[in-house]
């Protein structure tokens, strides 16, 4: 009896412990996500974004097409687009659209490249902006930098977004070469490595998203925080990203009909809502990593009150 008894009561401070915990994230989430504004700062950098996507392809396709042939490009490009936009048949929609005038990529890659550089100057200043607003108000930045400063810091996010971009695109290719390679050694030829491939394509993409948040959480904000902090925000984001990657697939494709709606214009619509969860995701993210900030300096501060009380 007595350890059952004991079984009971550990259970029951467990359930209340995850209940208080529960209680005190949910609480906290609803009223920053309120007092933030985090579904209007959500509307404009998914307007931030979608005015980044286009130099940053034109940017793109001229660097991929001085390194890769025509079939490759395009076998990368679908690959990229996938990533971007989960729904297949929006998805198609896009790559069709692209794919129709990817000789003039090629053929024009050096004017293509530098409209995409000066285009993306200008729309990559405004959407670190508003990265930068957004994650200073959530972790109480106040103090801002000088205006130079600020553009520099624009340009070289811009240049660390660039070349992540294309390393995760140019990734499948070097790694063909790669197992290329190896098949000509003839002690590592006689090993099967499909099990890998599958690794690597099942998790690399989950790996990267939460790179690239870690990187933007980290770089983006004026003032340094523990990194703790970034890692909590990192790991959210990366989990309700492939949450909402699935879930977002499932709704438009078995629930909602755009196309019967919006006709050949649906793959815009649903594009725009989809970087608009993105945008929750990524906001609502930072604040889960300020809350766990403020409950662990409050734990702080109560175990420096006890030690001198």
């Amino acid at each position: 009896m007595n350890i059952i008894n004991l079984i009971k009561e550990k259970t029951s401070e467990l359930l209340k412990k995850f209940w208080d915990w529960l209680k005190f994230y949910v609480v906290r989430i609803y009223n920053k996500m309120d007092s933030h504004h985090a579904f209007i700062f959500a509307s404009g950098m998914t307007y931030s974004i979608l005015l980044c996507i286009i130099p940053l392809m034109l940017i793109t396709f001229s660097i991929l097409g001085s390194i890769l042939e025509s079939q490759e490009l395009l076998i990368q490009i679908s690959l990229m687009i996938d990533d971007i936009l989960p729904v297949a048949d929006y998805s198609d929609k896009i790559k069709e659209i692209l794919f129709e005038r990817i000789a003039e990529f090629i053929k024009y890659r050096t004017l293509v490249g530098t409209a995409g550089t000066i285009g993306l100057f200008f729309t990559a200043s405004g959407l670190f902006s508003t990265f930068r607003t957004i994650l200073n108000n959530i972790y109480g930045i106040e103090k801002g930098k000088n205006i130079f400063i600020a553009k520099i810091r624009d340009l070289g996010m811009v240049f660390l977004t660039l070349t992540f971009f294309l390393l995760v695109i140019l990734i499948n290719p070097l790694l063909q070469i790669f197992k290329t390679l190896i098949n000509r050694i003839e002690l590592l030829a006689q090993f099967d490595f499909t099990f890998i491939d599958y690794l690597l394509i099942r998790y690399l993409p989950t790996a990267l998203t939460f790179v690239m948040m870690y990187l933007i959480y980290a770089l983006v904000p004026y003032r340094k925080m523990k990194k703790r902090v970034y890692f909590i925000s990192s790991i959210w984001a990366t989990i309700l990203f492939e949450i909402a990657k699935n879930a977002f697939t499932y709704y438009v494709t078995n629930v909602a009909n755009y196309s019967r709606i919006y006709g050949n214009i649906a793959f815009i619509i649903v594009t725009a809502l989809w970087l608009y969860i993105i945008s929750v995701i990524f906001i609502l993210s930072a604040i889960i990593g300020q809350i766990y900030r403020e409950k662990h300096d409050l734990m702080v501060t109560k175990s420096r009150h006890s030690i001198f009380d």
